[in-house]
């Protein structure tokens, strides 16, 4: 049997839960538009009267008596297919018709759900959090790179980085690229030669040994048997151990930088964020698991964007 919700919308759920529940709202998943919807002689057109019989809403929040106040989907990858586009826009045209607000999410809005949904509903939150620690931090951005530097002050200069010239040279500073050895093929071929001419020196002493021999029983002569073993040159050799290392150097470059990382922070800390909530937040942000501390750098970027 497949679950009823996926990863992301059973976080969603939890998390609307503790927005609205304080409230005395209640949050319905998957509630099909006709359960929503009094749709019998509406004056509904028939197709979208056959979907409503057939869609759901991804949540309903209701008040005490049960009336629908908002619908909620949240809207994944796949919603930009043809197909699906057709069906969030009757989806969308039953909801006008019967004047009920649907509030529509991407990923990139999970961080911000608490405020996006009690400004729907005209609430105001009632969570009682610490006062955050005030950070005199700022975030600069190079106007030409557009990277971002964490500096202590507004005045403070920005650091060395790919944009800076040197004052003498007018020059952006050049990276020192450590090139491994070049493989020598003479050195290749000149060994091969030696290991030929010592197999050819032991056949030969082999089969003149056989022949000094006093034989009992005269027997057809049998060739002799050379076994060649196939050992990997140097050069594939090295092309392994390159292709593993640049593997582990693909990874670490991959993963998130340690400005982003304390942009990110600072950001969490200017919402009122606790360092325990950061990885449960980087999964609303994501639309998927992910621990704060494992980001790449394509997902800490897409949450720097989120979270700004």
């Amino acid at each position: 049997m497949n679950p009823v919700m996926n990863q992301t919308e059973s976080m969603m759920f939890e998390e609307l839960r503790a927005i609205c529940e304080p409230h005395g709202l209640r949050v319905m998943p998957k509630m099909r538009v006709a359960d929503v919807f009094s749709i019998n002689n509406t004056g509904l057109s028939a197709e979208l009267y056959s979907f409503a019989l057939q869609a759901h809403f991804d949540f309903t929040i209701t008040d005490t008596g049960k009336k629908p106040l908002l619908a909620i989907e949240f809207d994944g990858p796949t919603h930009q297919e043809p197909g699906q586009i057709e069906r969030d826009n009757k989806k969308n045209q039953i909801s006008t018709f019967f004047g009920l607000k649907l509030l529509r999410l991407r990923g990139a809005n999970l961080a911000s759900l608490r405020a996006l949904v009690e400004a729907e509903l005209g609430i105001k939150s009632k969570q009682t959090t610490e006062p955050a620690k005030k950070d005199t931090r700022v975030a600069k951005q190079c106007k030409k790179c557009n990277e971002v530097f964490i500096v202590q002050n507004s005045d403070e200069p920005l650091p060395k980085h790919k944009c800076f010239k040197d004052p003498i040279t007018n020059e952006p500073p050049q990276a020192k690229v450590e090139t491994g050895k070049k493989f020598d093929k003479k050195k290749v071929i000149a060994g091969c030669a030696i290991l030929a001419f010592v197999v050819v020196v032991i056949v030969v002493f082999a089969t003149s040994g056989k022949k000094d021999q006093p034989q009992t029983k005269e027997a057809a002569p049998q060739p002799p048997v050379v076994q060649v073993v196939f050992q990997p040159t140097p050069e594939k050799v090295t092309a392994t151990e390159k292709s593993k290392e640049d593997d582990k150097t693909s990874k670490k470059n991959n993963s998130a930088t340690e400005k982003q990382m304390d942009f990110l922070k600072v950001l969490a800390n200017k919402k009122g964020w606790k360092d325990s909530e950061l990885d449960k937040k980087s999964e609303l942000t994501l639309g998927y698991r992910r621990k704060f501390a494992d980001l790449n750098k394509a997902e800490a970027s897409t949450m720097i964007d989120a979270w700004k």
